[in-house]
């Protein structure tokens, strides 16, 4: 029935592909008028501006007119534009997995997959990024940890805002949608003087009906209300120099989402109860029963100075960020309305990053980059608390009395790197590139049971950990519009202390966990085809990992350990195509093959007699790397319509997810899903006001966004969004 589905959905937009690639070969000996050709993309993927075209690394590129018509609201629409991303919803965080690399405890460790917007580093994914602000969106794949530092094994996302325009313009939408959903987004700029000018752009949303409801209380689950403000003010003190101050602030609240509630996971129907022993069902594909509302509230806030100067023909950059965060979690983790086993929360962090660029001048025979980089980041958890009757017998802790880890932890981390692109005969190009790192950790901290902190808990624990990493790439042009590529990047995710320690901070009870190091190996060819009409991009990729940094589930609390060895392989294919003025098409591709090759000791899990979730050390070598689907892809087409009441545009899309495990030993398989989007918009003529009505997830597919394994209570599901849809009513001036 899965395949059935997908076909169902599949096959309409198969054939309107088929369909233009004969029309294709009518149109090629057309006239080339600049309504018929691909839209560039610049990117910056090697810390210049260049067409994504002309960049030797894999990169999925977005304008704001291919983010409008996917319909492409925030990071949590990123699944379904780029195969082989997915996102795993742990507690309120939503770290990102790209072609199988990921790390979701990224509270005191930060992503594998980093965001940078307009160049600073964001380390906390939490919340969802509106991009109603957006001049560009990519996604650049494989380790990246030359030009954009440790930890980005998995790639980076990069983010790129408009800049405050001196002309008054203005751009709103209101919107309403299903489950009573309220939104609003606004882009304001103008200039202040004739050398400055600003922008503010403000993006609401309040879901006020939930998907399901707690059985136990009657309320709604799965609701949410977020809030994103963000500032900019240009100085544009010449040609030469410009100072862009940003200013930004983030809130979400939500009730029971994705990651918070304990319910099954698809095709795993019931959970263990610890306090009856039996298996217990529960009602209804989004509800739960618990007996207190689950839910977190994340605020974030922070600042930044970018200042870009000419020295003497070289272009200087200087980033200066700081942000900050809070964030409180609730869990009932025992998942049943009988106060039994409860979790809390509370993290409060705060980073701040220096980094000093130096570049060749446009001109240059040579284009280099060079730079340094400082980063520090601290933080403090107090509490994570294990409350009710079973959290304190499980750790010890008096009758009724909770058991808390109270923990503060620091990183400083400094970091030189260069980068330069030499010229060679016969049309190619030489990449060398490297950087050194020194991470310095800390964390400091003590269990207590009850009022009481436990004997021998508390403990200061340090270590530096210093890794240089590099790249080398190879390009050559046939053509100005066919390029390959390969090249052996060399990239490491930092070594750290696990912040929650159910043992405590003594000496031996939190061993450092060892640096994760990652050698990717990359071919791919980049070409434009009849007159710019046809874009194919293709990659095959292959990693080995040493020190793999796995995440699992010790004493109800996640932890990372390391898996000995493993190698992950695969296939990317882009593909893009504008038959006609009217019509464009897109479609993606990733076969992923990633594997274990040595883990001796990896959790095992099994199901106990009596239905419990139980694990035990075990071999896993030869399984497959949790959250790495083996297959996605996703089609799109667009076609326009201008008529004299406007112009009309009609998308349809299709986004497909294969099937992953969601534990070392791959007890669990998530099934695979496919989602369909669709919208129709109008515009006016002149471009100021339109209409969009869409729905995602059209067939209402039910479907798991992420997953966790929890002994002895079960497979947790992380349930994604069903059918949504709603109207958007939009002005500019």
């Amino acid at each position: 029935m899965r395949t059935s589905s997908v076909l169902i959905w599949a096959g309409p937009l198969s054939l309107g592909l088929v369909a233009a690639a004969g029309s294709l070969s009518a149109a090629a000996d057309e006239v080339e008028t600049t309504q018929n050709v691909l839209q560039e993309v610049t990117v910056t993927a090697q810390r210049r501006a260049e067409s994504s075209q002309q960049v030797p690394i894999s990169v999925a590129a977005f304008s704001p007119q291919d983010l409008k018509t996917i319909g492409a609201d925030s990071t949590a629409d990123l699944p379904s534009m780029v195969p082989g991303l997915t996102l795993q919803p742990t507690g309120a965080s939503k770290p990102i997995f790209l072609r199988g690399v990921g790390n979701n405890n990224n509270s005191n460790v930060g992503s594998a997959v980093l965001i940078f917007i307009d160049g600073v580093y964001y380390p906390y994914q939490f919340g969802n990024l509106p991009y109603n602000n957006v001049s560009s969106v990519e996604v650049d794949k494989g380790p990246q940890g030359t030009l954009f530092g440790r930890n980005a094994t998995g790639g980076v996302i990069q983010i790129t805002t408009k800049d405050p325009k001196f002309s008054p313009s203005a751009n709103l939408e209101l919107g309403y949608a299903n489950f009573n959903t309220q939104s609003a987004s606004a882009y304001l700029t103008s200039g202040l003087t004739d050398k400055i000018a600003a922008d503010l752009s403000v993006d609401y949303s309040d879901q006020k009906d939930g998907w399901g409801r707690n059985l136990a209380t009657g309320q709604y689950i799965y609701t949410a209300k977020n809030l994103a403000l963000r500032d900019k003010i240009l100085f544009q003190f010449s040609a030469d120099t410009q100072l862009r101050l940003t200013f930004d602030y983030l809130t979400s609240d939500a009730n029971g989402n994705s990651g918070i509630v304990f319910v099954p996971a698809v095709n795993y129907p019931n959970l263990f109860n610890e306090v009856t022993r039996q298996l217990f069902p529960i009602s209804g594909r989004y509800n739960a029963d618990s007996n207190y509302q689950p839910g977190y509230t994340v605020r974030q806030m922070g600042a930044s100075a970018r200042f870009d100067t000419s020295l003497g023909g070289l272009r200087g950059v200087s980033i200066t960020s700081w942000h900050t965060q809070r964030t409180s979690l609730y869990i009932d983790y025992d998942g049943t309305p009988i106060p039994f086993f409860n979790i809390y929360r509370f993290d409060n962090r705060s980073a701040e990053t220096q980094e000093f660029q130096l570049l060749s001048a446009e001109d240059s025979l040579i284009k280099w980059v060079s730079g340094l980089y400082f980063y520090n980041d601290t933080g403090r958890m107090q509490p994570f608390q294990f409350g009710g009757i079973g959290g304190s017998a499980v750790f010890g802790a008096p009758a009724g009395a909770p058991f808390d880890i109270v923990a503060s932890d620091r990183v400083t981390s400094y970091a030189a790197f260069g980068q330069a692109t030499i010229p060679l005969p016969s049309d190619s190009d030489l990449t060398l590139g490297g950087r050194y790192t020194i991470d310095q950790r800390y964390i400091d901290g003590y269990t207590m049971r009850g009022t009481a902190i436990s004997p021998g808990s508390g403990g200061l624990l340090s270590k530096s950990f210093r890794k240089p990493t590099y790249r080398v790439m190879l390009d050559h042009h046939f053509t100005p519009d066919f390029m390959t590529y390969v090249s052996y990047n060399r990239g490491f995710n930092s070594g750290y202390f696990n912040q929650v320690s159910v043992a405590g901070f003594g000496p031996g009870a939190d061993p450092a966990v060892n640096p994760e190091i990652m050698d990717a190996y990359e071919i791919g060819e980049k070409s434009e085809w009849l007159d710019h009409r046809l874009r194919l991009n293709t990659s095959g990729f292959w990693y080995q990992y040493k020190n793999l940094q796995q995440q699992v589930y010790e004493g109800s609390a996640l932890v990372t350990i390391n898996a000995a060895a493993a190698r992950i392989r695969g296939l990317d294919v882009e593909l893009e195509a504008r038959p006609a003025a009217a019509l464009t098409l897109a479609a993606g591709l990733e076969y992923l093959d990633a594997k274990f090759i040595s883990y001796p000791s990896a959790p095992i899990y099994s199901i106990a007699p009596n239905g419990a979730l139980v694990s035990a050390p075990g071999d896993a070598a030869g399984d497959s790397i949790p959250y790495a689907p083996k297959f996605s892809y996703n089609i799109r087409s667009t076609y326009d319509i201008p008529s004299p009441v406007g112009d009309f545009s009609t998308t349809a899309a299709l986004s497909y997810t294969g099937s992953w495990y969601g534990d070392p030993g791959n007890l669990y398989r998530q099934p695979g899903r496919a989602l369909v989007n669709v919208s129709e918009t109008w515009a006016s003529s002149e471009g100021r006001a339109s209409i969009s009505a869409w729905a995602k997830n059209l067939g209402n597919k039910y479907y798991d966004a992420g997953i966790n394994v929890l002994s002895p209570v079960g497979v947790i599901g992380g349930a994604g969004s069903p059918r949504t849809y709603g109207v958007t009513v939009g002005y500019r001036f």
